[in-house]
């Protein structure tokens, strides 16, 4: 009975929030389709859905989804980018948004070089023939890559070229062969020096 009566208390307070907030985006349209409807309503906005993600990772395709609107309303665009700058470096990476067929919504395929803080701004042309818009959206903490990027290979040392096609064991046993004949040629000749006095 306790557990039932704590449900309740539980169950409640979420409908009722949820019917608020239902409430309030519902007036929120009605406030956009009167006749003189407030400023926000002939705001142009964007927003990104960043997937399941909570944030980037650098070296990874993400796809993304922008949401384009006009007081809760999709509208057209001629053109939709996404410019990140990361903030460490100044690095811009300008990302074009492809339309789904589907009013207000684009997707862009994301691939950023490095991680750490990058800020996020949205240009869209083309509303109503209107000049282009450009939307401060967000602030992002990108995830290191998850392998080291690697670096170019070491230089191969210029001045000793090896030719594939001259065979290397024959000519390194004739030089150690001719190297140990000399040595052999000049202890001989060593013995005979100091036999001669001798005799």
């Amino acid at each position: 009975m306790r557990l039932r009566f704590i449900g309740r208390r539980l169950v409640i307070p979420l409908l009722a929030s949820s019917m608020l907030l239902a409430a309030a985006a519902g007036s929120a349209v009605a406030k956009c389709e009167g006749t003189d409807p407030p400023e926000f309503c002939k705001e142009v906005m964007a927003s990104v859905e960043y997937g399941t993600g909570a944030s980037l990772r650098a070296g990874s395709d993400t796809p993304l989804r922008i949401w384009v609107s006009r007081g809760e309303q999709p509208i057209e665009a001629t053109n939709v980018a996404l410019v990140f700058a990361r903030i460490a470096d100044a690095t811009v990476v300008r990302v074009e948004a492809t339309g789904t067929g589907q009013a207000g919504f684009w997707r862009a395929d994301v691939n950023l070089p490095a991680g750490g803080g990058w800020t996020l701004v949205a240009e869209i042309d083309g509303v109503d023939g209107g000049p282009l818009v450009r939307l401060n959206l967000d602030t992002l903490r990108v995830r290191e890559p998850l392998t080291p990027p690697h670096g170019p290979a070491p230089p191969v040392n210029p001045s000793t070229p090896i030719d594939p096609s001259t065979p290397v064991l024959p000519i390194v046993l004739l030089v150690a062969g001719i190297a140990a004949a000399a040595l052999g040629a000049a202890a001989l000749r060593e013995r005979s020096r100091r036999r001669m006095p001798a005799a």
